[in-house]
């Protein structure tokens, strides 16, 4: 044979030929052509290149494309080599195809001869196409005809098929030898290789005879055979390069393939199997270094063809891929053929152990670094929203060193919660291993992950070379498995290798050995090994790796974690029962997770490496726990889309119990810092694995939910250990695991009594929510409304579990946490438990403790009570359980919690200084400047009037800096104020909504009810002023509250609670609801309303503009004249001075208190009275006791509250604080029995000395209290004397040094501010009827004080009123200089000439304001005359000349100047005149002498009249002719004088003379008619004698009138002494005064005309005494309506009592005498008797509704309110208990009632009384009682009778001014209320008289009031103008004169 090994050396060919060996080399090396795959992984055939395609479904399709083409004609030309396309342009996928040279197989076999003349010329590369190419075409021979229709080139096709018989036998002989010589192994390699091409070629057309008897298509020589062909063929050759030798082994396994017809006839081919696992072994190494070349795979290197190769065309050569493809293919097909033959014990390890070696030598090399899963950090802002950072592997901060896969981290991280209706592709990228590709249950987490997941930040790495051996191999594998029974270790061995292989593919991110593998496992997994494959895996998931398989694949990172990681994914597979990919589906068995569960724990790194130091070794493990996680995730997301059909089975206790033993295993994974208490890497974000964690956890319930016997049912099943899990969660806990957990609890009853270890169970809640870091609100809300709502409510009516409960979970839970919780539901809900609870305990115990007693006998009982201290007995019951435990929490709640006062504080501080640092070269040069409205806290004012603005003008006008007010901080959140509410509910709850009854008639003086109300109420007395020391008895478990409440605002809270609390006529306390209106007047004083504020705004607004606009008219040169008005209205206005700021006051208004006032505790619904706790209790048997101690837990300690309220007024520094002490006392005063006992008459009298220390200058509260911008000293001041006037009714236990001071008290501050002045004057009035005696004592002092008020009409009506009140107590100024009383005149004389002074110009009526002003200083001009009349009549006769001086020239000098008249000075002159020198009555009463005399029988004409006017009176004369009687009538405008007389001159003839006097003695006789009719001759003989019996003035007694019917006589003379005076007639009859005149000396004759006798009848019918009608209604108990009240006709006993004392009861039948306003006086039809009172100066009827009879026709009573409907003034009398309305009688003059309520008035007044001699000591000590009836032995408050005190109050309807004594109320004494109330309704009926004519009034003009006695005035001056002129005379005519005179 020819020598081929120098054909390419020795004979260069041209340039331009290839050879197979450099473009192979090429290919491989530059990477820019790939070569394309050259023969199929599968199907082999001989001379058959095959390219690789994937179908639609991902399957591969092997099409014969590679490595023959169609077959050139047998007589075309080789073209030259140039015209071939260059492995360039074919890998660069160049469109233009090179044309096709044509092939002559004759000439192929021509040039291929050695001995031919053309072989040397042909180089050694053109040899080798050319054999190349004869292959080619003979292949195509082989392979037979194409489709015509397959491609479009078809007919060429056909053509080349045709010549498919020109190939001779002998041709096949020629190209045998020629092949055979060219494939010899010392030939060149490329030639050997193109050889055994065409040999391969050769076999497949026309194989040599394999048997002896076989005959061979053609006849070959002998040599040719097929043991010479297998020695040929596997003949190595030596030193063949690398990059050749892939190609050389392919071509031999090829041709091998081709002898052996595909593996079929192996028959005397001794060692195939050993050669073929030779060369695979052999091919390692550059299969190693092709697997880590960069090179593109083999499936990128051409686009895929179907069409054949042709001659000459290009061959890509084969990668170490294809060869050790092709081997194992061979291999496959020799076993599958052959499988009997091998030893599964002992042949079929050899087999396995190279494949395993190849594969894993290839995934070492493959191998890549990728970024580890435990580096990454993300953090999910939600668990349904996290972000897909782990696409991005170029993290920092890896600190692991295994690879974790990128496409397992890629594909997880996203843990978005599966919906149900989320339906994957079946084409969706799995969670994790592709060998469950096109499943349709992968988790959206995963099938979704890939598109959401953000770009990478590196390209993705190519895939891995060594996957395309793993159709080959697992096809090779899969024979054995399906056809023989493995030994158990090489059956786990393939399972591992499976596994390895499914991993690394899965890393690979890449589907290329999904088939293959899958197919492998499905056959391991097949029915016929039984459960082998499920064995194995739980094996290898279980156990460690053998050494061997360590061995195998050294070098293989991580391969123990990898080959567990790669079981996971085969369980997963199995346990999702997923479609197979392959063409076979359904391959796979399935399983339940509970099955695979000990394994699958088994797998993960905590069990592995249970000890938690081994953290590397934990964090290299981390692919498995992520691969066992995803495989529970992707099982759940299949159990929430199948809905409960049949495809998914197993029992929802076990797969749920297994889902979380898998998740708690992986708990310390994913969250490694609970159970190292350190994490593997710092990071504050949720790391990627724990987020899938977390929404694996959170995907759980609702997945096995489909398993559930009722899964119609969408509630989600929590199994208990799901909750342990969640348990453990740890810090990583989040609000809807919370949720689960607890509504798991709840609805399970697992914290309820009726569960085993219930306690324990709530407690595990309170250490995860409360005792933990968590930071879960609403899961802490939710676990605190179970705990204080559910389970406390379900436990609150059993008593054991209620007291289990709040001993052992409550009280120590909320100790721990009550303070330190900020959250207002939580702190909320924990008190309102908190007051159950002890409630609840309270009353249990109170009835356990009723129970008790009723056992005892009754002297056991009484004995008990009568104690003063309680019994052990006693305490025990009340200190008890766990009533203190939670008195002490809520205790330490209001005392140390936060308050928002306290956040503010410091902005608030800042704003001070920065205002004060701004403001303070401003007000240092201005000191007379306000600092600005807008300051809430301003400094008081120094001096006792309220401060000017004129002198701070010239700074008004200035710019000043104004600070910015502080708002004050809302404090409704506040701590303290809840917990203080809770204490008030106790209390509340305890004494006013009793649960039990207390009906029973015997009452234990003490019990756990009481005693624990009485332990709340000092408690909350020490929350709100402490003591250093307490009274009270203090448990052993409990301490009163040491320290203040922390909130101020708490505080405010128990004032308002403590400040309601009265006490009832039996002692019992109540709770006074709608008590706004009531202490609005008060308020309004501090400043403490909107309204109040918003005024004294607008007030300061107008001062300061009226301010400015005097500053500059000063400036200008002008000075008007300031008149007194100005100053006086000046007096009355609060000032500033300061520029008001621009914003409103009511914009700022923001106290922490203000009227009306919102509550923070509710008050009872009803104002029924506690029936347990009591103030006082006047029976108790230990008063009696001599020395007995003080009576302890059986009332209210009242005292220490006094005691509480003295140390605020005196200390507190909180303005807040006090002014509501200042505002609320007078009314919680006024109720006189809350305050009872000795030691609260203590600290009464301690409470009176603070009040008064508060008055003086001195003493500065201004110091210690920062006002309110508006409120001055004398706003303090007048709120103090408030709480004074009341003090008033205490009176009968203070000492005679206490009530002085207080008179004293009232007197300080006369010469204040109006705003102060007033309260004292009213209290002095109502001191003149209390304190008599006391009063006298300063009344000098008083009288001169007064002098100095500014007198304004608000001011001077209380002043008058006083001074009226003074007037008509005789008793008090019986010692009276005439001095003294000139001051009292000059003080009432100086208030008419102010009034005088501004009455300048007309009153403005329009504007309602005016209009009331107006009414005002109408009523106070007439009290002012009417204080003179009063005071001039209480003189004594022999002072009246004197005094009356005084008092004309005072009244002269003050008289108005704007009327040529002043009629009110003119009617006082002449009333003067009248009572100088008498006391007669202003009217005469016509007595029977008049009647008999002046109707003499023998006169036949009536008797005669004739009027003289005389000056200013009216002299008439009536006179009968014969007898010689005649009256004589002085009329003038104050009154008329009458005289009977007798003319001495007419002789008095006795009986039987001629005109005989008949009517004189009769006259005398009818008059003393009684007497004579009696019989007594006594009395006859002493008519003449008789003298009057009514004492001197100075000695009558106003209150003796009690129980006297007056009838008939003249009325004012049986209460005073009449004395007539000479001089009385001499000015009456004689003189002319006032008008007298020295030129007219005589009278003027009034003619007898009827204009003059109608003028005289109109004077003489106007009435000369003012008339009153007052109202008088009852208002009986619940009574409300109008028609309830006037069908009273009887009242209760003191409501008679003092009717009896309001006036004189007259008969109404025949009333002549007395006015009595409409009553009936004809047939007793409105009653027979009636009530009157009457002086000089006035008369009044009282209309009282109970003397009326009710009528049966008349049910709406429409005759009483006819009467009293038309009263200006009522006086109601109201016991109904309840306010009374002001509109209650609807009438059209409703316009002022005077309403008294027993304010004071128990039912019981203790002992009964003994009498006893007169005490010696002073009459109102405490000591002695009012009556002389002392109690010995008693305490000083059990005084019969003494608190018999009435409430006075006044009520005005709108546009009538204030005025009356009275104030906003009164308490007045039983004995002086009819007095004081009849001196009220006087002065109220004036009033309303004055405001009705003012109402009325159309013009000016006709607004001003006119009396009687001006009206009287007036027409007697019209009389004197309408009289004839009076003719003058010429004083030079004596004549004429004369003649005058004489006439």
């Amino acid at each position: 044979m020819p020598d081929y090994h120098r054909l390419s050396a020795d004979r260069p060919g041209p340039q331009h030929a290839l050879s197979s060996s450099s473009l192979g080399a090429s290919s491989s090396g530059s990477g820019t052509a790939p070569p394309p795959r050259l023969f199929s992984r599968r199907a082999w055939g001989l001379g058959r290149a095959s390219a690789t395609t994937k179908t639609s479904t991902g399957q591969e399709e092997y099409t014969p494309s590679s490595s023959s083409a169609n077959t050139p004609s047998a007589t075309a030309s080789l073209p030259p080599p140039k015209h071939q396309g260059s492995a360039d342009d074919y890998a660069s996928g160049s469109t233009t195809k090179p044309p096709t040279p044509t092939f002559h197989l004759e000439e192929a076999i021509h040039l291929m001869d050695p001995e031919g003349s053309t072989f040397t010329s042909v180089s050694g590369p053109e040899l080798v196409e050319y054999v190349k190419a004869t292959a080619v075409f003979v292949a195509n021979v082989a392979d037979g005809p194409v489709d015509v229709f397959s491609t479009s080139e078809g007919r060429e096709a056909k053509d080349q098929a045709e010549i498919a018989s020109a190939i001779s036998p002998d041709n096949i002989r020629t190209l045998y030898d020629r092949a055979m010589t060219f494939a010899e192994p010392k030939t060149d390699v490329p030639l050997r290789i193109a050889g055994l091409r065409l040999l391969s070629s050769l076999i497949t057309l026309s194989p040599p005879a394999q048997y002896m008897l076989e005959q061979p298509k053609t006849i070959l020589p002998e040599y040719i055979t097929v043991r010479s062909l297998y020695a040929l063929i596997i003949a190595s050759s030596d030193g063949v390069p690398s990059e050749i030798s892939p190609e050389l082994l392919t071509m031999q396994v090829a041709t091998l393939s081709s002898l052996t017809k595909g593996g079929t006839r192996v028959e005397g081919l001794v060692g195939v199997v050993g050669w073929l696992m030779r060369m695979l072994d052999e091919s390692k190494a550059g299969w190693v270094r092709w697997c880590q070349s960069s090179g593109p795979g083999p499936a990128d290197m051409t686009a895929k063809t179907n069409t054949r190769l042709q001659p000459f065309e290009l061959i890509v050569p084969p990668t170490p891929l294809d060869a050790a493809s092709s081997i194992i293919d061979l291999l496959h097909a020799i076993v599958q053929h052959s499988i009997e033959l091998f030893d599964p014990a002992f042949d079929v390890p050899r087999l396995f152990q190279p494949i395993f070696s190849f594969v894993s030598r290839g995934i070492v090399a493959s191998s890549v670094a990728i970024p580890e899963l435990a580096g990454l950090n993300i953090s999910p802002g939600r668990r349904d929203s996290l972000p897909m950072v782990s696409m991005n592997p170029s993290l920092p901060n890896a600190s692991t060193t295994g690879p974790i896969p990128e496409s397992n981290l890629r594909r997880a991280v996203s843990s978005s919660r599966p919906r149900k209706d989320t339906i994957t592709s079946s084409f969706s990228t799995p969670s994790s291993s592709r060998i469950v590709r096109h499943s349709a249950f992968t988790s959206p987490q995963s099938s979704g992950s890939a598109m959401q997941s953000p770009s990478p930040q590196f390209a993705s790495p190519p895939v891995p070379k060594w996957l395309h051996i793993l159709p080959s191999a697992c096809s090779f594998l899969e024979i054995f498995v399906y056809n023989t029974v493995l030994p158990q270790d090489l059956f786990i061995d393939l399972m591992r290798f499976a596994c390895i292989c499914v991993v690394c593919d899965d890393e690979a991110a890449t589907d290329t050995g999904q088939i293959p593998v899958h197919k492998l496992l499905a056959t391991l997994f097949r029915s016929n090994n039984g459960r082998r494959g499920e064995h194995a895996l739980r094996l290898i998931m279980e156990q460690q790796l053998t050494e061997s398989f360590r061995k195998t694949y050294e070098g293989l990172m991580d391969v123990d974690c990898k080959v567990v990681q790669g079981a996971v994914y085969v369980a997963r597979s199995l346990l999702l029962h997923l479609d197979d990919p392959s063409p076979v589906p359904n391959s796979l068995p399935s399983t339940e997770l509970s099955f695979l569960t000990p394994s699958l724990i088994a797998a993960l790194s905590t069990s592995r490496f249970v000890d938690p130091e081994k953290r590397i070794e934990r964090t290299r493990w981390q692919p498995v726990d992520y691969a066992v996680l995803t495989l529970l995730q992707d099982h759940l997301h299949r159990m929430e889309l199948s809905g409960g059909n049949e495809a998914v089975k197993g029992d929802i206790w076990n797969e749920g119990q297994s889902a979380c033993e898998i998740l708690n295993a992986l708990l310390p994974v994913a969250l490694p810092n609970l159970t190292t208490g350190y994490s593997l890497h710092i990071a504050e974000e949720q790391t990627a694995f724990a987020s899938v964690f977390d929404a694996v956890a959170h995907q759980l319930p609702n997945a096995i939910e489909v398993l559930h016997p009722s899964a119609s049912s969408s509630a989600p099943f929590y199994h208990p250990k799901y909750i342990d899990l969640l348990f453990h969660f740890g810090d990583h806990l989040r609000e809807n695991d919370a949720a689960v957990i607890l509504n798991y609890y709840q609805r399970e009853g697992l914290c309820l009594p009726m569960t085993e270890g219930w306690i324990e169970n709530i407690w595990k809640l309170i250490d995860l929510f409360y005792l933990s870091t968590l930071s879960l609100p609403e899961a802490k809300q939710n676990f605190a409304s179970m705990l204080f709502d559910n389970i406390y409510t379900t436990t609150e009516d059993m008593p054991e579990s209620r007291t289990l409960v709040v001993s052992q979970v409550l009280v120590p839970f909320l100790d721990k946490t009550l303070i330190k919780q900020t959250g207002d539901w939580f702190r909320q809900g924990a008190l309102a438990v908190m007051v159950r609870a002890a409630v609840s305990e309270t009353m249990e115990r109170d009835q356990e403790r009723r129970s008790a007693r009723a056992l005892k006998g009754n002297e056991e009982v009484e004995e008990e009570d009568a104690s003063a201290l309680p019994s052990q007995e006693v305490k025990d019951a009340a200190t008890g359980g766990n009533f203190h435990a939670i008195r002490n929490l809520i205790i330490s709640l209001a005392s140390t919690a936060w308050c928002k006062d306290e956040v503010s504080s410091a902005s608030r501080s800042d704003t001070k200084q920065s205002g004060s640092a701004t403001g303070k070269d401003s007000t240092a040069s201005n000191p007379s400047t306000l600092k600005g409205l807008m300051n809430v806290l301003s400094p008081p004012s120094k001096s006792k009037e309220l401060p000017t603005v004129v002198s701070s003008i010239a700074s008004l006008d200035e710019p000043t800096p104004r600070p910015v007010q502080p708002q004050q901080p809302n404090h409704s959140a506040c701590h303290s104020l809840e917990a203080v509410t809770a204490l008030i509910t106790i209390f509340n709850s305890l004494s006013f909504s009793p649960p039990h009854s207390f009906s029973s008639t015997t009452k234990a003086a003490r019990t756990p009810v009481s005693s624990r109300c009485i332990m709340i109420y000092r408690d909350l007395l020490g929350l709100l002023y402490p003591f250093a020391e307490h009274s009270g008895d203090e448990t052993p478990t409990s301490s009163i509250a040491a320290l203040p409440a922390r909130c101020p605002r708490a505080r405010v809270c128990i004032l308002q609670w403590l400040m309601r609390l009265r006490a009832d006529p039996r002692h019992r306390i109540y709770l006074r609801t709608n008590i706004d209106t009531a202490i609005k007047p008060y308020a309004e004083t501090l400043f403490r309303t909107r309204e109040a504020v918003d005024a004294q705004r607008a007030r300061t607004l107008v001062d300061a503009e009226e301010a400015r606009a005097r500053a500059k008219t000063r400036q200008t040169g002008v000075s008007p004249r300031e008149t007194i008005r100005e100053r006086g209205s000046a007096s009355t206005r609060s000032r500033s001075r300061s520029r008001p700021p621009a914003e409103s006051a009511s914009d700022t208004f923001n106290p922490l208190w203000s009227v009306p006032e919102q509550l923070t505790f509710k008050l009872p619904t009803d104002t029924l009275p506690s029936e347990g706790l009591l103030t006082y209790d006047p029976n108790h048997p230990s008063l009696r006791v001599k020395d007995a101690p003080p009576v302890e837990g059986v009332w209210l300690p009242v005292s220490e509250y006094i005691r509480a309220l003295n140390g605020i007024l005196r200390y507190e520094q909180n303005w807040e604080l006090v002014s509501y002490v200042l505002c609320y006392l007078p009314l919680q005063l006024s109720n006189k029995l809350f305050f009872r006992g000795g030691r609260a008459t203590k600290e009464v009298k301690a409470l009176l000395k603070v009040l008064i220390d508060t008055i003086p200058q001195d003493n500065r509260i201004e110091r210690r209290c920062r006002f309110n911008m508006y409120v001055k000293r004398p706003n303090v001041n007048a709120a103090v004397y408030q709480s004074l006037s009341i003090l008033i009714s205490y009176r009968d236990v203070l000492d005679r040094d206490e009530c002085d001071d207080l008179i004293s008290a009232f007197e300080m501050c006369l010469e204040s501010n109006t705003v102060v002045a007033k309260p004292c004057i009213q209290a002095l009035t109502l001191c003149i009827f209390e304190m008599e005696s006391h009063i006298g004592k300063r009344l000098l002092s008083i009288i001169d004080k007064l002098r100095g008020i500014n007198f304004t009409s608000g001011i001077a009506v209380h002043l008058l009123e006083f001074l009226l009140a003074l007037g008509q107590n005789g008793n008090l100024f019986r010692n009276f200089t005439d001095a003294h009383y000139k001051d009292v005149f000059t003080l009432v004389v100086d208030y008419i000439a102010e009034h005088n002074a501004r009455s300048d110009e007309s009153p403005d009526l329009k504007a309602a304001a005016a209009r009331e002003n107006y009414t005002l200083s109408q009523h106070v001009i007439g009290l002012a005359y009417h204080a003179i009349y009063v005071w001039f009549m209480a003189l004594k006769l022999a002072l009246r000349p004197d005094l009356v001086k005084h008092i004309i020239i005072k009244l002269l000098q003050s008289r108005s100047k704007r009327v040529t008249i002043d009629e009110m000075a003119e009617v006082c002159f002449d009333w003067l005149a009248r009572y100088t020198y008498g006391n007669a009555d202003p009217k005469p009463s016509t007595s029977f002498l008049a009647e008999m005399v002046m109707q003499d029988p023998r006169e036949d004409d009536p008797p005669k009249s004739q009027s003289w006017l005389l000056g200013g009176a009216i002299l008439t004369i009536r006179s009968h002719p014969r007898s010689g009687w005649a009256t004589i009538t002085s009329t003038r405008p104050t009154g008329a004088t009458e005289i009977i007389a007798k003319l001495e001159n007419v002789p008095l003839l006795d009986l039987g003379e001629a005109n005989a006097d008949l009517t004189s003695l009769p006259a005398v006789l009818m008059a003393n008619r009684n007497s004579i009719m009696s019989g007594d001759s006594s009395k006859i003989q002493d008519l003449v004698k008789q003298k009057s019996t009514v004492p001197p003035q100075e000695e009558f007694d106003q209150t003796s009138q009690h129980g006297y019917i007056w009838s008939g006589a003249t009325p004012s003379q049986r209460r005073k002494d009449v004395a007539i005076d000479p001089a009385y007639l001499a000015v009456e009859l004689l003189s002319s005064y006032p008008n007298a005149s020295l030129e007219v000396p005589r009278g003027r004759l009034i003619p007898r005309e009827e204009k003059y006798l109608r003028a005289l009848r109109n004077i003489e019918m106007t009435p000369v005494i003012d008339t009153a009608k007052l109202g008088v209604l009852y208002v009986g108990p619940g009574q409300t309506t109008e028609t309830e009240i006037l069908s009273n006709i009887d009242g209760s006993s003191l409501y008679l009592d003092f009717l009896s004392g309001l006036g004189r009861l007259i008969r109404l039948k025949g009333q002549v005498d007395v006015f009595v306003g409409g009553l009936n006086r004809e047939d007793d039809s409105d009653g027979e008797y009636a009530y009157a009172w009457w002086d000089d100066l006035a008369q009044t009827i009282f209309h009282t509704a109970t003397m009326m009879p009710n009528a049966a026709s008349d049910p709406t009573f429409s005759k009483k309110k006819r009467l009293i409907g038309n009263d200006y003034v009522k006086i109601v009398y109201n016991d109904s208990g309840q306010e009374f309305a002001f509109d209650t009688l609807k009438t059209a003059f409703n316009f002022i009632n005077v309403v008294i309520s027993p304010h004071t008035t128990p039912e019981s007044h203790g002992p009964a009384p003994v009498p006893a001699s007169a005490p010696s000591g002073p009459a109102n000590t405490a000591s002695s009682t009012t009556t002389g009836f002392p109690v010995a032995g008693a305490d000083t408050w059990a005084v019969w009778g003494r608190d018999d005190y009435f409430k006075v109050v006044v009520q005005r309807a709108p546009g009538i001014p204030d005025f009356s004594p009275v104030g906003e109320h009164k308490i007045v004494s039983r004995e002086t209320l009819p007095v004081f109330i009849r001196h009220v309704a006087h002065l109220a009926n004036d009033m309303a008289a004055r405001y009705t004519h003012i109402r009325d009034a159309r013009e000016p003009s006709e607004a001003e009031y006119i009396t009687s006695w001006r009206s009287r005035l007036r027409a007697m001056t019209r009389l004197r103008a309408t009289l004839p002129p009076i003719e003058k005379v010429d004083p030079n005519d004596e004549a004429k004169r004369e003649e005058l005179l004489r006439e």
